[in-house]
């Protein structure tokens, strides 16, 4: 009986030793650049924000991936679906009369072949359905994967930002 708990004590010290044991640092490496990625997919986002202010529902619901399989945070709100994301853009876009969104911010950052993050800031300025007008800015973070030659949006995550 001594024997087996001995045994068992020995391995775990030999575990603890080798669990607490300084990992080597990793090489330093830089950040990943590819000009042409990056001009691709800010180009796409141009065409998403061009939507946008088209106030035009069916394409830009284009620029995300088809299926249920989408999440969009906007500060408190939390879209779980496609089809909920959608009733949010037919809301948003008969609640404008006009809208006028432009990036004051955008840093592209590969992180696999067909997957990338994007993120920054953006502007939305424009007049409400009672011709108010309307202003707000946000952070973001898209996350954006390339499907059938496009890149398209996976999930969102906007906050709120002040003037």
């Amino acid at each position: 009986m001594f024997k087996p708990i001995l045994l068992s004590s020995v391995a775990a010290l030999g575990f603890v030793g080798t669990a607490c044991a300084q990992p080597k640092a990793p090489p330093a490496s830089l950040p990943i650049q590819n000009p042409t990625l990056d001009k691709e997919i800010l180009a796409r986002l141009d065409d998403y924000f061009a939507a946008v202010n088209a106030k035009d529902t069916k394409r830009f619901m284009g620029f995300f991936t088809p299926g249920e399989d989408l999440t969009v945070i906007e500060d408190k709100d939390l879209r779980m679906s496609r089809q909920e994301f959608l009733g949010f853009v037919d809301g948003f876009f008969k609640e404008v009369s006009e809208v006028q969104a432009v990036w004051e911010k955008r840093t592209v950052h590969p992180l696999a072949p067909g997957v990338a993050v994007v993120t920054g800031s953006f502007k939305v300025t424009g007049k409400d359905a009672k011709s108010l007008p309307m202003a707000f800015r946000s952070a973001f973070t898209f996350v954006l994967v390339k499907h059938q030659g496009e890149w398209r949006v996976k999930h969102v995550h906007e906050s709120s930002l002040d003037l």
